[in-house]
């Protein structure tokens, strides 16, 4: 191989980044319009005979060429003078098209722009018409190598001039400028030739005639096309013998390829000062100090890395973007990641609209990675607001959708943990300002997850996000847009198979539910008890839900026993597939329709279940009257009167079961009542009941405690009532019962002091109350005056 035969040769491997780019045009633009200028100086053979005027016209044409400083167009006026009679030299045509086309190359050579590009154009015609005509071979050997110099600069088709060169490259005008124009041909095919350029390098590199100026460039050109081939330790020999005579430009890249060539082997330490060296003559600053920050980093000087970074982002340049793609995985992986952002922001800044598009940068797997990497660092870290600023960014490199799902994610997270703060909130005011922030964050989190779903290509995925979106809404209690989308979502077609796979049926029993439940909370009955119909034909946990709300719709329309069976139903169902809150909201429920149904036999049984596994439930103080007034309903002297006149066979047993069961029932009344007074008197317990249930909690106790016998415990019991509600009428009650205790204790004087006490207070209530305790006065005072 060319490149493997002479020690002074190196290749270049692509750099990653521009500053690798080939140096092509700036020394050929420069190299090729000179050495055309010279080559084109090299004498055109005359054939001998010259005495026609034609003859001596074409002689002078040649002489005028010949010369570096003879007129080109003279010698093309010359050369066309023979063309326009060239009916009359027919032998002369294709020497004089040859030389007409040589002194356009000169004039080509010394313009610019158009007038060059238009020179270049009308000398491959003329050349194109000699190679069709007679001609010497000396001649037709030097027309096949302007043909390819013509080529070259007419853009033909870079095999085409390679063919022409490699056949003719002996016979150049100038070898130099052949050499450098076949290299860069080599370099210009469809698949580049790195062989064959480097063969034609090595060779230009060999020329005695080759100046500084060219061996500067093409030594500069060697060593690229070495590291191109992968041979970085060849590369660097012939780098290093760039003189001091070079322009500064290619000094500066030749130092810069060296430092890379280091770099690329993972010899960080001479790389670095390579480019440290770079560094000092201030070309390509930004490249420069980018790879100085990534040999330090890969040193473990993270520090120092970082410094190098920011100067880069700062100094501008290509090297902006990866250097701040470089300085934000830094960050992010360092004590401060929220310090990433700005940089990630800057990477998506410094991307162009048609890189966005169907040619994306070469690093974007990298940047996209690196943005994903981001968000789930600020979101284990819960740096919420931190990855919805992230999202804004990541728009412009995510999926479709992606970006959205992160913006989705965090506002979501974020909302929960605003959420649990409300819960935990010591006063309502900072109870509600944490609530009103959870719920405008999942608002958010329901837009995101709206827009990923409308943004995905997937259907699954768009089912997906809108499921989330949707409860999104419903979590952030923007109702009519959970209805939407629960409806929306319960109705995309799922395929057969999936349709009986149990995360199907999950998700549409839990959908269902939540559906019944926005429709309810938006008022609308009738849609709500569809919804949850339809949640109960599936088999999942929700259908106990959705049935208890059945269940209260039915109370609400006077269908007790439905609701009742229904309730009954959930409670039966749940003993084999338990379900806490399922069970807790059956109970209570169940246990307050018996209640007003009047069979207390079973809220003793619903409700003791209820108060006992739940007893956090806010019915639960209701639930407790519930069952203590239910206990004193079982206990009812009347209850027990007609169970004692039942049969007389049975007489006496039964009065034994019956006593028996009336003593269990008002003790555990008078238990329940008591726990009820207790909490009733404490501060927490305001507000617990009704107001006139709230009343009756203390005397029943009182009462409880007279029909068991404590006489002196219920006469303390209502004296303190009397004492609480002084000059109203329940003291009255209260008074009462002070009379049926002294009465059962044989306190005759007292029971008489107290009636009195009674009679004094009777004018000063309303009428009703007078009438009523009036009769119970009179009752009263019977067996005082009997005793008497």
């Amino acid at each position: 191989m060319a490149g493997s035969t002479d020690p002074t040769t190196a290749v270049e491997k692509t750099a990653p980044n521009s500053s690798a780019a080939l140096w092509q045009a700036p020394v050929f633009v420069l190299g090729v319009g000179l050495l055309v200028a010279v080559g084109l100086g090299r004498p055109l053979q005359a054939p001998h005979n010259s005495a026609t005027p034609v003859r001596r016209e074409l002689q002078q044409a040649r002489r005028l060429l010949d010369n570096p400083n003879g007129d080109s167009i003279q010698a093309g006026k010359l050369a066309e003078s023979v063309l326009e009679e060239k009916d009359k030299y027919p032998g002369a045509t294709g020497e004089a098209d040859l030389l007409l086309g040589t002194s356009l190359m000169r004039q080509a050579a010394q313009a610019e722009g158009a007038r060059a590009a238009a020179l270049w154009g009308q000398a491959r015609q003329r050349l194109d018409a000699a190679d069709k005509e007679k001609i010497s071979d000396r001649d037709r050997a030097r027309l096949q190598y302007r043909l390819g110099i013509v080529g070259y600069h007419t853009h033909d088709k870079p095999e085409d001039v390679v063919c022409r060169l490699k056949e003719s490259i002996d016979q150049a005008d100038d070898p130099v400028e052949g050499y450098t124009v076949l290299t860069q041909e080599y370099l210009n095919l469809a698949k580049p030739d790195l062989e064959a350029a480097l063969d034609a390098n090595l060779k230009l590199r060999n020329l005695a005639e080759a100046n500084e100026d060219v061996l500067a460039a093409a030594r500069l050109l060697g060593g690229e096309l070495e590291l191109r081939l992968n041979h970085p330790g060849l590369a660097r020999r012939v780098l290093e013998k760039v003189g001091a005579r070079a322009t500064p430009e290619i000094k500066a890249k030749a130092l810069r390829l060296r430092a890379r060539s280091f770099q690329d082997e993972n010899h960080w330490a001479e790389a670095a000062a390579l480019w440290q060296e770079a560094k000092a003559d201030g070309q390509r600053p930004s490249e420069v100090l980018y790879n100085l920050g990534v040999c330090a980093e890969r040193q473990g000087q993270t520090d120092e890395a970082a410094r190098f970074w920011e100067e880069c982002i700062q100094a501008g340049g290509d090297e902006t973007r990866p250097a701040a793609l470089a300085l934000a995985a830094l960050r992010l992986k360092g004590p401060n990641p929220e310090t990433a952002l700005e940089m990630l922001a800057l990477v998506v800044g410094k991307t162009t609209p048609s890189e966005e598009g169907a040619h994306p940068p070469a690093d974007q797997p990298a940047v996209l990675k690196l943005f994903q990497e981001a968000g789930k660092t600020y979101l284990d870290k819960h740096n919420y607001d931190l990855a919805v600023r992230l999202a804004e960014s990541f728009g412009r490199v995510g999926a479709p959708g992606e970006a959205e799902e992160l913006r989705a994610k965090a506002s979501m997270e974020w909302a929960r943990v605003r959420q649990d703060e409300a819960r935990r909130a010591e006063t309502p005011e900072a109870k509600q300002t944490a609530q009103d922030a959870a719920d405008h964050l999942f608002r958010q989190a329901a837009t995101a997850y709206g827009a990923a779903s409308e943004l995905s290509a997937k259907p699954a995925d768009k089912a997906e996000f809108l499921w989330l979106s949707a409860h999104c809404s419903w979590e952030g209690r923007d109702l009519e847009q959970a209805a939407a989308k629960f409806a929306a979502v319960l109705h995309l077609e799922a395929p057969e198979d999936q349709q009986k796979e149990s995360p199907y049926i999950q998700r549409q029993g839990e959908g269902w539910f939540l559906l019944g439940e926005a429709r309810r909370r938006l008022k609308d009955l009738e849609g709500s008890e569809a919804a949850y119909m339809k949640c109960i034909s599936y088999p999942t946990n929700y259908a106990y839900r959705a049935r208890y709300f059945l269940a209260l719709a039915a109370v609400t329309k006077g269908q007790l026993d439905g609701a009742q069976d229904m309730l009954e139903q959930n409670l039966n169902l749940l003993r084999d597939d338990p379900d806490p809150e399922a069970q807790e909201m059956s109970l209570y429920a169940l246990g307050d329709l018996l209640y007003h149904r009047g069979n207390y036999r079973l809220v003793v049984q619903r409700l003791g279940a209820a108060v006992k596994h739940f007893p956090a439930n806010p019915e639960a103080t209701h639930a407790h009257y519930q069952l203590a007034d239910s206990y004193r309903q079982l206990a009812d002297q009347d209850h027990l009167d007609a169970k004692l006149d039942g049969d007389g066979g049975k007489a006496e047993e039964t009065r034994d079961h019956a006593l028996a069961e009336h003593i269990v029932n008002l003790t555990n009344a008078k238990v329940e009542f008591q726990k009820l007074a207790e909490l009733l008197d404490q501060p927490e317990g305001q507000g617990l009941l009704k107001t006139e249930e709230q009343v009756q909690v203390p005397f029943y106790y009182a009462n409880c405690l007279f029909d068991l016998g404590e006489y002196t415990n219920a006469f303390q019991a209502y004296q303190t009532l009397a004492g609480r509600y002084a000059g109203k009428p329940q003291s009255l009650n209260a008074l009462s019962g002070m009379v049926r205790c002294d009465a059962a204790l044989g306190e005759t004087e007292k029971m008489q002091k107290t009636i009195e006490e009674m009679e004094t207070l009777l004018p000063k209530m309303p009428a009703m109350a007078r009438e009523q305790w009036s009769e119970w006065l009179t009752v009263a005072r019977k067996p005082i005056a009997d005793d008497k």
